[in-house]
């Protein structure tokens, strides 16, 4: 058998046992008596930078993550929040509109009080697409009583009047009607009419020299039998008396009106103007006169 060249130690065999029996020497005496506690200190000293160091991909993830999470947990409750405010907006609109409606609704109920007069509440439907005239479409017709010719107001005043029935809708019209109307402050008597350009109202045939200025409210007179008499119709905005005709220029503005409120009240039932006399009355009146006057007339010398 060669001899090797070069003289080799003990075997990795034997090398694995005394590493292991020292280790378990040095692992007892360190129980005991603590004797690496200084030395564990400082190797764990120099190593924590490096085991800073291989934390940190560690660290950054979770960090990434945290704030990815956290962005999207904000989105969230932002589009909540969003979502919430839209909500309330809307509630607070619709509880203000609610609010407005049902002012008004007690407005017009307080109209039933009126002694006299008789009202059906309707909703306005939608208006038609003339204009000119100034159309709506009500939702009562011929089975809720409704007739042409009915006046038709709301809490502010006259609006106008019933033209056409259906059976479940109404045509109303605010435009072109002649309403005979009283001056509240001095009881002056007139005409009011539509049609002016605008919606304003004009009254026509006024001498120029009438006792009417600007500001006076003008109320049905109830003259005409349509219209109850004492009910809001317009204020005079504008007078000319410098026409040449001798009749003043009067305009007025409607105090009601059809595109304001989305109810009205129709009077279907108001107390009549007592009836004319009969015409054969009212010849044997005029005769009785004539006939008075012709025997004074005798009598006298």
């Amino acid at each position: 058998m060669a001899t090797p060249l070069f003289r080799q130690g003990a075997s990795p065999n034997a090398k694995l046992f005394l590493y292991a029996i020292a280790s378990i020497c040095v692992i007892a005496v360190d129980s005991r008596v603590r004797t690496l506690e200084p030395t564990r200190q400082i190797i764990s000293t120099l190593l924590y930078p490096m085991q800073q160091l291989m934390l940190m991909p560690r660290a950054g993830l979770n960090a990434a993550g945290t704030w990815l999470e956290d962005q999207g947990d904000l989105s969230r409750r932002a589009a909540l929040l969003e979502q919430n405010a839209v909500k309330t907006t809307y509630l607070a609109q619709q509880a203000q509109g609610l609010a407005a409606e049902n002012a008004q609704l007690r407005s017009l109920l307080t109209l039933r009080q009126r002694e006299g007069i008789t009202i059906e509440l309707a909703d306005i439907l939608y208006e038609t697409r003339e204009a000119v005239t100034r159309k709506v479409i009500i939702d009562k017709g011929l089975v809720h009583n409704m007739a042409a010719g009915m006046p038709v107001i709301d809490s502010a005043g006259l609006i106008g009047q019933v033209v056409r029935t259906y059976p479940l809708t109404s045509l109303i019209i605010d435009r072109d009607q002649a309403t005979p109307v009283q001056v509240a402050r001095n009881g002056l008597r007139a005409v009011a009419y539509g049609g002016v350009e605008g919606g304003m109202l004009e009254i026509r045939f006024m001498a120029g020299n009438a006792d009417i200025k600007e500001g006076d409210e003008l109320f049905t007179s109830g003259l005409d039998g349509v219209y109850p008499a004492n009910l809001p119709v317009a204020k005079v905005v504008q007078i000319d008396r410098s026409t040449a005709v001798g009749f003043a220029r009067i305009v007025c503005q409607p105090l009601a009106g059809v595109t304001r409120h989305r109810h009205v009240a129709v009077v279907t039932r108001q107390d009549k103007l007592p009836e004319a006399p009969p015409k054969e009355e009212l010849e044997d009146k005029k005769r009785g006169k004539k006939s008075k006057t012709s025997a004074t007339s005798e009598g006298k010398p």
